[in-house]
């Protein structure tokens, strides 16, 4: 089994305030690795929050910034993140996105030449649209152990815009047994139930969704559509929809009731404009659903043939398209059903966690090795 190792692992923000796919991440990772390892979680501070805990087996380390103009905040939190590493002194970091937690890393890192990874998430490397972000983003390239990445696009990015070509491919790990097992929860709706599970602005699609739906449902008249999650334009999508009973707003819920909802689905939704991979996704597939999504080239690679649909991105009358055909193809359903259980078994925390841990102990023996050489 080898050394318990100390492990950091390090968000911009964590749950339960933030929900979102490199949050949950975050979390998840820590539960996952907690289990046999020492971790710490360090992410921004949080209202009514405690600076240090420890939830579910995770030491968890929040760092608090002055309230100031934004630029400041900027390096009082670095100095926050650095600070925290010096104190914990990890065997290894584990940075959830190439942010601001990367760049402490980083130099953390010229410092004590502790290892770190850091995990692209997607908009971190697909969209770097500020100078300052895509200098300090060359900065953690020049010091990161490795970068991980859930598709080749994005590894593709990473050797051209940063000259990394050993950025080594992983999988978005879930929890696929409690995906899989969950039981549905009561939606007290009649007909078959279009999910969409996301953040409520442009990028995710969501007004996409909202737009085919009214093509869906003169093909589907029976069908309802579950919308999961909040953002910017939540209040307009609830008074614009607020008239049609067939669209059911439910706001932001807990991650732990995601698979519930997940379980009374019939189809899920995955409209994005702009998408790597999204966890969401792996979190469908567990739950045995149905899908149709973007066909954007990070999704397009993990669904492949079998386990999806895919539509044009930003097109409503294509997604409808995609929609209503599944829907009306039973037998399609429910050997998308099947053959997504059987490719849940490929991303269980279980054995991707392994490879994790493996790529983690690698890196802090080729560490020791150089600072012996330094000696």
């Amino acid at each position: 089994m080898g050394k318990k190792l100390k492990i950091c692992v390090l968000a911009s923000l964590i749950p339960p305030d933030h929900v979102g796919g490199t949050e949950i991440g975050a979390q998840t990772f820590s539960e996952y690795f907690s289990k046999s390892h020492e971790v710490y979680l360090v992410a921004k501070h949080d209202p009514g929050k405690k600076e240090k805990d420890k939830i579910n087996g995770v030491n968890i380390v929040r760092v608090k910034a002055p309230m100031s103009f934004p630029f400041l905040r900027f390096f009082f939190y670095l100095r926050g993140f650095v600070k925290a590493l010096e104190e914990i002194k990890p065997d290894v970091i584990y940075v959830r996105d190439l942010s601001l937690p990367a760049y402490a890393a980083a130099f953390y890192n010229k410092s004590s030449g502790t290892p770190f990874f850091v995990q692209l998430e997607g908009s971190d490397i697909l969209w770097p649209n500020r100078l300052m972000k895509h200098t300090l983003n060359k900065m953690v390239a020049r010091r990161v152990f490795r970068f991980l990445s859930a598709t080749k696009e994005m590894t593709e990015i990473v050797k051209k815009e940063y000259g990394r070509d050993d950025t080594v491919l992983t999988k978005n790990p879930v929890d696929t047994k409690s995906f899989r097992d969950a039981k549905p929860i009561r939606l007290n709706m009649q007909g078959p139930v279009i999910m969409f599970i996301g953040r409520l602005d442009e990028n995710k699609g969501c007004r996409i969704i909202l737009e085919s739906f009214q093509s869906v449902s003169k093909e589907v008249p029976e069908a309802n559509l579950v919308i999961i999650g909040e953002g910017p334009l939540k209040g307009e999508f609830e008074e614009r929809y607020e008239q049609d009973k067939r669209i059911h707003f439910f706001g932001k819920q807990p991650h732990e009731k995601i698979k519930n909802f997940l379980k009374s689905a019939d189809v899920f939704v995955l409209p994005s404009i702009n998408e790597a991979q999204g966890v969401i996704l792996g979190e469908a597939v567990s739950a045995g659903k149905p899908i149709v999504a973007s066909k954007l080239p990070g999704i397009a690679e993990y669904l492949g043939d079998k386990n999806g649909l895919l539509a044009t991105p930003g097109d409503p009358h294509d997604l409808a398209r995609k929609i209503v055909s599944l829907m009306r193809n039973k037998n399609l359903m429910k050997k998308m059903s099947s053959e997504n259980f059987k490719k849940s078994l490929s991303i269980d925390f279980q054995q991707v966690g392994r490879e994790y841990i493996k790529l983690f102990r690698e890196a802090i023996k080729w560490s020791t090795r150089k600072k012996i050489k330094r000696i």
